[in-house]
């Protein structure tokens, strides 16, 4: 499984991100994971280059 590390996360965002998994009964990693799959579902065009195993590239 592919693996992304986000750098320079605020404080904020981070203790947001605590409180929104512990609410939702996840871990931060967990929770992280579900809101990106959320976001990239929620875009149908994106979702649909997801599903393409050649249209994998490096963003960044």
């Amino acid at each position: 499984m592919p693996t992304v590390i986000v750098r320079h996360l605020s404080v904020e965002t981070h203790l947001a991100l605590k409180a929104r998994a512990a609410r939702d009964g996840r871990s931060v990693v967990a929770e992280i994971r579900a809101i990106l799959d959320d976001a990239v579902r929620t875009q149908p065009d994106v979702g649909r280059q997801m599903s393409t195993p050649d249209s994998a590239t490096d963003v960044g």
